[in-house]
């Protein structure tokens, strides 16, 4: 059915993301001969498996463009060979719309009044689904250690999922109830961030995670495991955190609650501007029009 649509549709340029639709279409264009197309790669490891490298050396020919949605990803394709080089591999980062997140972020005391926290306590957060893969459990146990001495913070957990139950558990029974909440799923949690002194993502995977780019537009610090491309987004902030490994992150959760607030401060400017540099959709439309121009200027 595809191909029939292809067929008579005769495009000039297809644009596929992630391996299934490229596995597809780079099939299909073999026979319908589409004169360009792209393919979108979003996570590292999407071509590890030896099948997929197959595909890819038989079906990658000269009519397909690789977008790299980081270096990170560009690298790890070069890296894989089997078709994918340095000339049809390129980056165009990911994005997030800054100017119209940054109008809309609520300020620090109006997103800490939504939330019920209070001014003085020095507060992490963070947004994602209650399931095992976000690592919400390890968050908890390496606040749990700080928390042991030192009261005056709050750990605040934005999202819902299978796990919630779970977790509000181990709070109870650890007695933190008093420090850590979980409100469950709140809609455009995203404009609450400014709420937060410090934003942990304590996953134990990642693909190219959009809540990084939205804690860079508040000007939120943030301390992240070494998952995904995440390192990569904020390279200067990188602490070297392994998924699951409680003490380490307990102890850099530590140094942002001690650090002084014009040094965060200066933390969290760098990281907007990084945002606006690197990963507003501005930048990311002014290189998917400058890529399609150059595919599509002999047709």
């Amino acid at each position: 059915e595809l191909g029939k649509f292809c067929h008579a549709e005769q495009f000039d340029i297809v644009i596929t993301h992630r391996f299934k639709a490229f596995d597809i279409m780079s099939k299909l264009n073999i026979f319908l001969a589409i004169p360009h197309a792209i393919n979108v790669v979003h996570n590292l490891d999407d071509f590890s498996r030896f099948y997929r490298k197959l595909n890819t050396f038989f079906f990658l020919n000269p009519r397909w463009t690789i977008v790299a949605v980081s270096q990170t990803v560009n690298n790890y394709l070069c890296s894989v060979g089997y078709g994918f080089n340095k000339k049809n591999t390129i980056t165009i980062n990911n994005a997030i719309d800054a100017d119209k997140l940054l109008s809309r972020i609520y300020p620090r005391e109006k997103a800490r009044k939504q939330l019920a926290l209070d001014n003085k306590s020095f507060v992490f957060g963070t947004i994602g689904r209650t399931v095992s893969v976000k690592g919400h459990i390890y968050l908890i146990k390496a606040f749990e250690q700080l928390y042991s001495h030192n009261k005056n913070i709050k750990l605040i957990i934005i999202g819902d999922g299978k796990l919630t139950t779970e977790l509000q558990q181990y709070i109870d029974t650890h007695g933190l109830h008093n420090a850590v909440s979980l409100p469950g799923a709140i809609v455009d949690a995203k404009l609450l961030i400014a709420a937060f002194d410090c934003f942990v993502l304590s996953s134990l995977a990642e693909g190219f995670s959009l809540v990084i780019l939205e804690a860079m537009a508040a000007k939120v610090p943030i301390v992240a495991t070494r998952v995904g491309i995440v390192p990569s987004i904020i390279s200067a902030q990188d602490e070297s955190i392994a998924p699951k490994d409680i003490e380490k992150l307990s102890l850099v959760m530590q140094k942002y609650s001690i650090m002084p607030s014009a040094e965060r401060s200066a933390i969290g400017e760098s990281l907007q501007q990084c945002l606006l540099d690197n990963f507003d959709n501005k930048l990311y439309r002014k290189n998917y029009l400058k890529l399609i121009k150059e595919k599509t200027k002999s047709l």
